[in-house]
């Protein structure tokens, strides 16, 4: 953490919180709905599922920026810092409209809440891997240089 400028992680918070916000509901309602509607109901669909859940996946989507910045200083390949980033997607996914419920008070309590645990899980996953993708596309994500080890022998 030291040495870097706080913009660029106002920069990863916000891409990340962007994402997770705009596209993250909208892959979950493809993916709740199964390709089952026709398609020219997805527009209006997926702005009514950026309204529901938008909000808390984009404060969810800042934080899993936050933290995908943190790990890449710790992790030396794209591989492992890949395998890091899925497993934060899924559970910060599945989190996502629990969260949005029962702390910020975002829709309504109801009992089946809990089956779109699955759902945001997925989409979390999908939003994650685009983030670390766009994220290392712009630089925002160094590795760890593993230069810096020093063999002993």
């Amino acid at each position: 953490m030291a040495g870097l400028p706080k913009v660029e992680w106002w920069k990863a918070a916000l891409l990340s919180g962007i994402v997770s916000g705009l596209i993250g509901p909208g892959i979950g309602f493809v993916v709740e709905m199964r390709f089952a509607l026709p398609y020219i109901y997805l527009p209006w669909l997926w702005f009514w599922a950026v309204v529901a859940v938008g909000p808390p996946a984009f404060v969810l989507g800042c934080v899993g920026g936050i933290l995908l910045k943190a790990l890449s200083a710790r992790c030396a390949t794209i591989q492992a810092l890949s395998g890091t980033a899925a497993a934060l997607g899924l559970i910060l996914g599945g989190v996502v409209v629990p969260f949005g419920v029962f702390v910020l008070g975002w829709g309504a309590k109801e009992k089946g809440l809990l089956s779109f645990v699955p759902t945001g899980a997925i989409a979390g996953l999908v939003c994650t891997l685009l983030i670390l993708w766009l994220l290392r596309r712009l630089g925002l994500l160094p590795l760890r240089n593993s230069s810096s080890k020093i063999a002993t022998a």
